[in-house]
Order: C-alpha cells, then structure tokens, then sequence
C-alpha cells in the first residue's frame, strides 16, 4: 500500500477549494477529488504492514503544538511547463514546514526509509486541487489563478496529523486513514 501523512483540511474549506478547482477541468487538468484534499507532509511510497505498525509506534512521540493555517489563493508547480495547481498556505508555513521535519525524523528514525521524491525534493506545504498530464490552456489557467490570487478560503487550526494509505483504482486514488496522532 501506498502511504502518506498529511493533515487533513476541514470540509467546508475543502468545498471552496473543490469549486475553483472545478474552473481548471477545461484546461486540461485532472481535478482531485473534494474528500481526497489534504496537505501532505510526506510521501511514504509503498509501505508493508510491518513498516506501517513501525510508522504509527514512531508518530505518537510527536511533539508539536497546534497551529493555525490558511488557505489563501491558488499556485502552480513548474510555471513553465505546469504539473500541479494548489490551494497556497498564506499562514502556517512555518508550523507545517516543522511539523513536515519532526515527522521525517521520527519515521527515519524508526528506521523507515523516506521515498526518494520526498528525500530530493523541497517541501512545500500546499493542497493540491488538479494535475496536467497535458500542456494546458495558458490564458485560461492564468486568468484562474489571477482570479483567485488574493481568495482566501478558509482559516482552520492544525491540531494533529495521519497516516493514510491510498489505493489506486482506474476512477482515482482511495485514501484510508491507518492512524490519528494528535497533539
């Protein structure tokens, strides 16, 4: 199984993230599920059920203190060539980014190895709204994201984390939630 963690974002948020994502399907983007948006804080890649139990036992030793986010406008990953539009955290960054370090810690240090795309890349706490497996409409996706540059969709506190698993079927990715740690 595939496994992540994340923090998962209110409903009511996510349903505003969800209608302007709604906006990108004509420009040749795969739009995310609403119930599948969250903000990832490390990708795990295929995880066995020992590796699983190893990853929960290590995660309750998380330390952090609850935090306040925002979701404010819309990014894009890789401007020049597009691969991801994103809800963008306006306020938080700074608790997501540490919570992101003392999870990979705990992990690595129970022994999991991280997913290499998680080791090599720099995190960026975002919620991914839509993917483009094609060049999509330029004019259009920029006058989405200008649209909503200054859209704030939602405030929410940060209180915890999980560790999901995601199966993937031809319609999309089903996520399950494996463990709750809060702090």
């Amino acid at each position: 199984m595939r496994a992540f963690v994340a923090v998962e974002v209110p409903e009511e948020i996510r349903k505003g993230l969800w209608k302007a994502a709604e906006e990108l399907s004509g420009s040749g983007a795969s739009i995310v599920s609403e119930e599948n948006m969250h903000v990832t804080l490390a990708f795990l890649g295929e995880t066995g059920e020992s590796e699983i139990a190893r990853i929960k036992h290590a995660l309750y030793g998380l330390g952090f203190k609850a935090f306040d986010a925002e979701i404010r406008g819309i990014g894009i990953f890789d401007p020049g060539m597009p691969r991801v539009a994103f809800g963008c955290i306006s306020r938080g960054r700074e608790g997501f980014l540490g919570l992101h370090s003392e999870a990979l810690r705990l992990i690595k240090e129970s022994g999991i190895a991280i997913s290499p795309k998680t080791a090599r890349e720099e995190y960026v706490p975002h919620v991914t709204l839509a993917r483009f497996r094609r060049a999509p409409d330029r004019k259009k996706l920029t006058d989405i994201v200008k649209k909503y540059e200054d859209h704030a969709f939602g405030r929410f506190g940060v209180t915890g984390i999980k560790l999901k698993g995601s199966a993937i079927a031809e319609e999309g990715p089903t996520y399950s939630d494996l463990g709750e740690f809060e702090f």
